[in-house]
């Protein structure tokens, strides 16, 4: 009994390494952040990875990006920046466009 004891209290640290936790609600390894979005456009997505860059966008497209971003004025004189992105949103001459 004594042997079993010890034996159980030498493995206690190994047990622990490497050990996402049983107790845990929910076994998720990924966290929130990292997750993709499948709702999310994929240009904008492509678009923040790149230093510049300009992309003509489709009109489903870019009603998506007016209503994540919640774009009330947009004209073709006035572009509107997306959040904190660096991205900004523009309309020439009746297309949309999204350029960094």
């Amino acid at each position: 009994m004594l042997f079993e004891k010890l034996f159980y209290e030498a493995l206690k640290p190994m047990k622990l390494q490497g050990s996402t936790g049983s107790y845990r609600k929910r076994q998720n390894l990924v966290a929130d952040y990292d997750k993709t979005n499948p709702s999310y456009p994929q240009v904008l997505e492509r678009l923040k990875k790149l230093n510049a860059g300009t992309f003509k966008i489709p009109v489903e497209t870019a009603k998506k990006i007016i209503s994540i971003f919640k774009i009330t004025d947009l004209t073709e004189s006035n572009p509107r920046k997306l959040g904190n992105t660096g991205i900004s949103l523009s309309v020439n001459n009746g297309k949309y466009v999204i350029s960094k």
